[in-house]
């Protein structure tokens, strides 16, 4: 966006898309690509929060295509061991980090590998019980 007049620039911030943006450059003999008229697109959003963005910031919780992104510090809470069915709920009702899983005769680390609902996906795990769906 460097080759841009002021007041292309100016002009380049009405721009709907980074199609449209293209375009435009495209006219005033100004080449960009897509990449970049994207990235100049998503910076001059403006306005009102969506629900999903809003329910991020307020600690909601980050979702990916509507499920819950689960990592290190932000767990879903729905530990449900893939190999068993059993939960991370100790006998006395406190949450554990360990499982005692029947199928493997021992403890297993409470983790996103080891959870039915959790997927690595697009790079992250999400967690796909329905109840933790944003809609």
């Amino acid at each position: 966006m460097s080759n841009f007049t002021p007041e292309q620039l100016e002009a380049a911030k009405a721009a709907k898309s980074p199609e449209e943006l293209v375009t435009m450059a495209k006219d005033a003999g100004v080449e960009i690509t897509l990449e970049q008229a994207k990235t100049f697109v998503a910076s001059q959003k403006q306005g009102e929060l969506a629900d999903e963005e809003l329910e991020n910031v307020a600690g909601g919780g980050c979702h990916h295509d509507g499920w819950l992104i689960v990592t290190v510090g932000y767990s879903c809470g729905c530990f449900e061991c893939k190999h068993c069915g059993g939960d991370n709920t100790r006998s006395s009702g406190l949450i554990s980090d360990v499982h005692e899983c029947n199928v493997y005769n021992g403890n297993l680390k409470v983790c996103c590998s080891h959870c039915e609902w959790c997927h690595y996906e697009s790079a992250l795990w999400l967690c796909k019980n329905p109840v933790k769906r944003s809609h």
